[in-house]
């Protein structure tokens, strides 16, 4: 046999085939390292995106806490603005008994809060830290109180017992206190079935203003505390909202104040109604929902009057975000992502920072402003679910907001957010409601 026969040929056509070959494989050795910069002296790397398409992929690296290093900083850096404090208790409430808003008094250092069928609720603390282990007092004849608004000596409560559903007193409308004794020193009547939400101390004109869930504001005298007069939902909102003791509502929220306007969020219109505090018309109606990005059910609000600004709290699954507009034009100068289930802004004049409380996310957001118009997340404080509300002590910068312990039970009324989510237990545990504080550094 001859040597060509192995390869089904004569030897002579079979070794011009492997010469073939290897001058084939020659070739392409010089082109490869030609061409990609590869030779005995060079020592330069073949481009990634050329060895990845034969190589196989590189397992991934642990993460961080399997590797004994720090975890990743986050972009924005935080800064530990703030230390937890001593909490307290609120005692026993009643049968499926809830809460609203809290108000820090600085003078006489300590903080209220509205547990509306159970009334107001006092605690005295000494430089924004409450008393340790104490259980706070309850202000007699404030039944259905969802918050206090402090004018000068004198405190309006309003009663909140038709926007709750609960059992109370229908149309007690506002109590207002000698802030001196806590003493009841006049009750001004409203319509019946007709909730009391929140309000704001007018200190330029001497007056208070209170929203009602049907959508009116009634107008105050801070001195006296009389009524000067009330203003309709068709005058406030440009029509009256679908509201009625068997369906409450709950049209408006938080409003805030400057030398001329008030400003207040209409949660089921998603905008902020600039109302002339003068003449007491509705001037301006500025959408949030046309925001960019669009901001849902807008709840929380807060004022820098220095800088012409307003904060925004949008709490819904829409997209939670705080929005920062100008008073001037209703303007969009920032916007900021917060937690779900805000009901609370507060600002701090005195260190630059914006604070977000928000109930189903359990957190308060703590935002620098640097500017103006510049924003940043500084630091997420992380409190519980359901707390959703906040106050602050000016002069010490201390943060105050409470949530209970418990559960959501379907079978009871509850307040919840787009996605059906409960904003806080509807069936809280036995003496589990307390008050969270915050220490600034």
């Amino acid at each position: 046999m001859e040597r060509g026969d192995l390869y089904g040929g004569s030897a002579k056509k079979g070794w011009s085939l492997w010469k073939k070959i290897w001058v084939s494989f020659v070739v392409f050795l010089v082109v490869f390292f030609v061409a990609f910069g590869i030779g005995f002296a060079g020592g330069q790397n073949v481009p990634p995106t050329i060895l990845a398409q034969f190589l196989p992929a590189a397992p991934p690296p642990p993460p961080w806490y399997m590797r004994g290093s720090a975890p990743p900083q986050p972009s924005w850096a935080p800064v530990a603005n703030y230390r937890k404090l001593p909490s307290a208790v609120l005692g026993a409430l009643s049968p499926n008994g809830t809460w609203d808003r809290l108000t820090w008094d600085s003078a006489g250092s300590r903080l209220f809060i509205g547990l509306q069928n159970d009334g107001l609720a006092v605690i005295g603390a000494s430089a924004g830290m409450l008393a340790p282990n104490t259980t706070a007092a309850r202000v007699a004849g404030t039944a259905g109180c969802n918050g206090l608004v402090i004018a000068k000596g004198l405190g309006f409560c309003g009663d909140a017992a038709a926007f709750t559903g609960t059992a109370g007193v229908f149309g007690a409308g506002v109590t207002v206190l000698n802030m001196s004794t806590l003493a009841v020193v006049a009750k001004v009547p409203v319509a019946q079935g007709v909730g009391v939400d929140n309000g704001v101390f007018d200190v330029n004109r001497n007056q208070v203003l209170m929203t009602l869930v049907n959508g009116s504001i009634m107008v105050l005298n801070a001195a006296t505390g009389s009524l000067k007069t009330t203003l309709p939902a068709t005058q406030v909102m440009g029509a009256a909202p679908a509201c009625a003791p068997s369906a409450p509502c709950d049209p408006l929220e938080f409003p805030v104040v400057d030398a001329s306007y008030l400003y207040v969020c209409a949660a089921m219109l998603n905008a902020v109604l600039v109302i002339d505090l003068t003449s007491l018309q509705l001037v301006h109606t500025w959408s949030t929902a046309t925001m960019n990005p669009p901001c849902y059910d807008p709840t929380g609000l807060a004022i820098d009057t220095d800088n012409k600004r307003l904060f925004v709290g949008c709490g819904d699954a829409g997209g939670p975000a705080l929005l920062v507009l100008s008073t001037q034009d209703g303007s969009q100068r920032a916007s900021l992502p917060i937690g779900r289930g805000n009901d609370g802004v507060v600002y701090d004049k005195a260190r630059g920072r914006v604070m977000a409380s928000s109930g189903v996310a359990g957190n308060i957001a703590i935002i620098k402003q640097n500017s103006a118009d510049t924003y940043a997340l500084q630091e997420v404080i992380f409190t519980k679910a359901g707390a959703r509300t906040i106050a602050q002590d000016p002069a010490s910068g201390a943060l105050f907001t409470m949530a209970p312990d418990g559960r959501y039970n379907p079978a009871l009324p509850y307040d919840a957010d787009s996605l059906g989510v409960s904003y806080f237990p509807n069936d809280m545990f036995p003496n589990s409601l307390e008050v969270l504080a915050f220490g600034a550094k």
